[in-house]
């Protein structure tokens, strides 16, 4: 975890105000979305990602499991497509630029075959944010030359989502991850 920044403790309030507000899904990210573009748009978080080469957990949120987690990528870094079950993400660029393509996720149509429909791509450019919903395919690289710099609000750690890998091309997929 790194050293508290009062930034990152502040935006983490609000989305737990948010998280505790409830509703559908859906609204909820697009709340927490506005919250983490305006977080981006006005706030330093310099601070936070100095001395990080790598992705980490800035801020855990104990009683409801929600992280913000500090995503560090290189040039040329390229995420697969893949989902996260049952949780949701909002992706906020806060320096570089990060491309993003989203799918919705159809029917299968054949054992561990999923037909997917490209719903969205795009490069997010500071502040601009992305949401995906529970299930929804997604992929997304560095588009720049330097580093990318991102804030993604999740339910919970990474470790303790499914997440499947997915072939664009034929919709092929298999379990990337299973919780710990």
């Amino acid at each position: 975890m790194s050293p508290s920044v009062p930034a990152i403790e502040s935006l983490g309030a609000s989305i737990a105000i948010e998280v505790d507000a409830g509703g559908a899904i859906p609204g909820l990210c697009s709340r927490i979305a506005t919250l983490l573009e305006t977080a981006l748009a006005s706030a330093r978080f310099d601070e936070l990602f100095a001395a990080h080469d790598r992705s980490f957990v800035a801020w855990q949120d104990p009683l409801r499991g929600t992280i913000i987690n500090a995503s560090v990528h290189r040039p040329g870094h390229r995420t697969p497509a893949h989902d996260h079950a049952e949780a949701w993400a909002v992706y906020g660029a806060y320096r570089g630029r990060t491309a993003f393509h989203t799918f919705d996720r159809g029917a299968d149509v054949g054992p561990g075959v999923a037909t997917l429909i490209a719903a969205d791509e795009r490069v997010l450019e500071p502040p601009s944010v992305a949401i995906v919903l529970p299930g929804q395919v997604h992929e997304n690289w560095n588009a720049g030359e330097a580093p990318a710099w991102n804030l993604v609000v999740r339910t919970r750690p990474l470790d303790a989502c499914w997440r499947r890998a997915f072939d664009i091309t034929s919709g092929s997929y298999w379990t990337m991850r299973r919780p710990n």
